[in-house]
């Protein structure tokens, strides 16, 4: 998954060389870092509107790799010294005009030999209403609103219309049940909204891990004289929330492992 930045020839540009954990161990040219295979870091966005519909970029004709091919909103190499957040501002500001508001980092992919040796932080970020865009013509040869079943069909019949970071990306978000997940009031994110008694378990499953995480309105969880009611009946829904530096953990935890052990999750 070779995944180019700005406009123009970037193959001296520095970026950072990562080992196996993802830990920044060097620096090298983009040139070489692709040339031998180091592990570096890259940037994908997907912006989701209204009706549950995905923004794609088809690539310029003039792309080193994919060129003509259906796209991520924006993408992107982290380059040396930027961490992800950072990277993920500036590519879609550099690639469609987009100012980033609340990109949610929601899925982090292990450097293999099918990204290129890159390890791809995918954010997701929902926009309202109308938002105007600016394509830069050397990057993107144009953009389109796609519906979700859409976007599953084309990739059924037609995989090779689309580059294949993307064709990874969209079927792991998938597995997922399409997440976006929204800052609540403390500042955490919301990942689940579903009954308390589910939450809770939920919610174990992830302290068992070692990350923290907290059920919204879970005080009907006790009774009039302040014990508990855990394993009784409980109808009322919760939010399940985590902080973001833990988003893109618990949502594998949560979504992945579970797709793996029960099979399509996008076909339930």
């Amino acid at each position: 998954m070779r995944i180019s930045g700005s406009s123009g020839d970037q193959s001296e540009e520095p970026l950072d060389i990562v080992d196996e954990n993802d830990r920044v161990v060097g620096q090298a040219s983009r040139r070489e870092v692709h040339a031998r295979g180091h592990p570096h870091r890259a940037v994908h966005l997907f912006l989701v509107g209204e009706g549950d519909r995905i923004l794609l970029q088809k690539r310029s004709d003039s792309k080193a790799s994919w060129p003509g091919c259906w796209d991520s909103s924006a993408s992107g190499h982290v380059t040396a010294g930027q961490g992800y957040d950072e990277a993920v501002v500036r590519e879609a500001e550099e690639e469609i005009g987009y100012r980033c508001v609340d990109p949610a980092p929601v899925l982090h992919l292990e450097a293999n030999e099918l990204t290129e040796q890159e390890w791809v932080q995918l954010y997701v970020e929902k926009i309202s209403g109308r938002t105007a865009f600016k394509p830069d013509p050397a990057e993107v040869a144009g953009l389109r609103w796609w519906g979700l079943d859409e976007v599953v069909e084309a990739l059924v019949k037609t995989p090779d219309a689309f580059a294949i970071s993307f064709r990874t990306l969209f079927f792991m978000w998938r597995q997922t049940r399409y997440i976006v997940p929204e800052k609540d009031r403390s500042g955490w994110y919301l990942l689940h909204s579903e009954t308390a008694d589910r939450l809770q378990i939920m919610r174990g499953f992830l302290e068992s891990a070692g990350f923290p995480a907290s059920v919204e309105r879970d005080q009907h969880w006790l009774g009039h004289a302040g014990h508990g009611m855990f394993g009784q009946k409980n109808p009322m829904e919760s939010d399940l929330c985590v902080p973001r530096e833990h988003l893109s953990e618990c949502i594998s935890l949560l979504y992945l492992s579970e797709a793996s052990e029960e099979g399509d999750e996008g076909d339930r």
